[in-house]
């Protein structure tokens, strides 16, 4: 069972569409309790980091939200902003604090190219691991995003992706993952990675 955060800033429908068509079983939820029995979490997310972050506060704990994430547990995947959040600190509208679970910053893409970054883009991995399984290197994903996530720790980035200058697509620490890209509409790529993230 996946468990999908429902804050009014995360846009599931796509994502929702996806897990039944994979006929992977999920639920939508605010409730904390039931997140505790979780095996997989999903924050897909839309829109700036700040609004994220404040339905976040609205509808949990923020630090008891961050220790069950951080569980050994569960399973837990950001997208987009989604992702964004796992940061220390968003830099868009004005700084905020982010939940603070992989050390490093969300700035504005640096780049001479058209921002929002909307489209098709190759995304090249650094790394192996489950949630890539039997996905080439190189492949695309769609992407729609302003802002990206810099990590502290080159320990923490699986993937890569070229604007102009390379970008972190993927983070990772244990068992959460970030994605930059949305898989959800991503078609077969996008519905594999899904399907390895059910199977962690």
């Amino acid at each position: 069972m996946i468990n999908i955060l429902d804050t009014s800033a995360s846009n599931s429908k796509s994502l929702c569409n996806a897990l039944e068509h994979l006929e992977i079983k999920f639920k939508k939820t605010k409730n904390i309790k039931e997140l505790r029995t979780a095996t997989h979490i999903i924050l897909p997310g839309v829109g700036s980091y700040k609004n994220l972050i404040e339905e976040l506060a609205n509808n949990y704990i923020l630090d008891e939200l961050k220790v069950l994430i951080q569980s050994n547990n569960v399973v837990f995947l950001g997208i987009c902003v989604g992702m964004q959040v796992l940061s220390t600190l968003g830099h868009e509208i004005e700084k905020t604090k982010g939940l603070d679970i992989i050390k490093g910053d969300v700035k504005k893409i640096n780049t001479n190219l058209k921002l929002p970054h909307v489209g098709w883009n190759s995304v090249f991995f650094d790394q192996k691991c489950p949630l890539l399984k039997n996905i080439d290197s190189g492949t695309e994903f769609y992407f729609t995003h302003s802002y990206e996530f810099i990590s502290d720790l080159r320990e923490n980035v699986l993937a890569t992706t070229y604007y102009d200058n390379k970008i972190n697509s993927i983070v990772q620490k244990n068992n959460i993952f970030g994605v930059q890209f949305h898989p959800e509409k991503s078609q077969e790529p996008g519905l594999k990675l899904i399907s390895n993230f059910s199977k962690i």
